[in-house]
């Protein structure tokens, strides 16, 4: 468990520091709110652990509420809530929470942005029902060079609260996004990349998790997002299966203010 909650105190630290050294806000930038909803299908609901519960398929929606430049520029703080509904057993798997992301470093075409949360999860296909309150903590390296992008990010999850074992859990991917058609106002993308899942202890789980390769193809026209998206999934412990996922969704973000 030290591990992980090493890594969400560096991850804590980086923005901490950063955030004390650069508090200021641009005269040219104001706080602008956006809302983003999505909905779609995905073969049933998946835990980063690598379990499937429920028996899918399921109908999953998002809405997410946030700010930009609400402190600094280029900072964003976010509310969001987000449903997974199982057409076989009718039971819905939800959670909620808050985030706030900004960036840490930039130099030429590159960004290293940090944020951390508060999650509450209430999954009810899994096992016999969490309802469980997490801290989240998150880094994230971007870059890009001409058409091509390129990133690395870590995700960090520690229980505070939950009917389960508590523990902690990292989730790290790597990812390349090539632009296909960038011709106003049609665009289509595809990223892909490499996953992997660690746990210390969290739902009882220990360990190297899973080790997955997923593919997003995206497609925006006018403001309204496609996601179709795949993933196979390798899983490192004979408790945890190996599988090819599929989903996809449809979102659009409205400018609120």
């Amino acid at each position: 468990m030290g591990g992980a909650y090493r890594a969400s105190a560096i991850i804590c630290l980086s923005a901490a520091a950063t955030f004390a050294a650069d508090q200021w806000r641009s005269k040219e930038s104001r706080v602008r709110w956006n809302a983003t909803v999505q909905t779609g299908l995905a073969e049933r609901f998946q835990l980063t652990l690598g379990g499937l519960f429920g028996g899918g398929p399921a109908w999953q929606s998002r809405l997410e509420v946030g700010a930009d430049n609400v402190w600094t520029r280029g900072d964003t703080l976010s509310f969001y809530g987000a449903e997974s509904l199982d057409r076989v057993t009718t039971r819905s798997d939800w959670q909620s929470g808050v985030a706030y992301r900004r960036p840490i470093w930039r130099g030429r075409n590159q960004l290293v942005s940090g944020s951390g949360g508060f999650q509450h999860w209430r999954f009810a296909n899994v096992k016999t029902g969490t309802r469980d309150w997490l801290t989240y903590e998150n880094l994230t390296y971007r870059a890009k060079v001409k058409s091509m992008g390129f990133g690395v990010t870590a995700d960090s999850w520690s229980l505070l609260s939950s009917p389960l074992p508590r523990g902690s859990l990292l989730h790290t991917q790597a990812w390349a996004e090539h632009t296909l058609i960038d011709h106003e106002p049609f665009f289509v993308t595809v990223r892909h990349g490499p996953a992997h899942t660690y746990s210390w202890g969290f739902f009882d789980a220990h360990g190297h998790r899973v080790v997955r390769y997923q593919a997003i193809v995206g497609i925006t026209y006018r403001g309204t997002h496609l996601d179709v998206g795949f993933r196979k999934q390798l899983g490192l412990q004979s408790c945890v299966p190996d599988n090819f996922y599929w989903h996809f969704s449809l979102s659009r973000t409205f400018r609120l203010r």
